[in-house]
């Protein structure tokens, strides 16, 4: 796996936290200032691209989970 930017890390540690999660609920869990919608969802689809999150579309939503437990760090 590719390694991740310190922008990638923050959201993955967010998605491993939540387990289960859309774009704005990785959003809401950001400190202020909070970076753009569309930022956001493009580092999570670096993440899904890199092989650390998959997808599953539910209507008109993205649910983002993580490929691989966080081994790393404490939760």
């Amino acid at each position: 796996m590719e390694k991740l930017t310190k922008q990638e890390e923050e959201i993955m540690l967010h998605i491993w936290r939540l387990g289960s999660c859309t774009t704005k609920e990785v959003l809401q869990q950001l400190e202020e200032p909070k970076p753009p919608y569309t930022t956001v969802a493009s580092v999570m689809n670096n993440l899904k691209r890199k092989g650390y999150i998959k997808s599953k579309q539910q209507r008109a939503v993205y649910h983002f989970t993580p490929r691989k437990l966080n081994t790393n760090r404490t939760l």
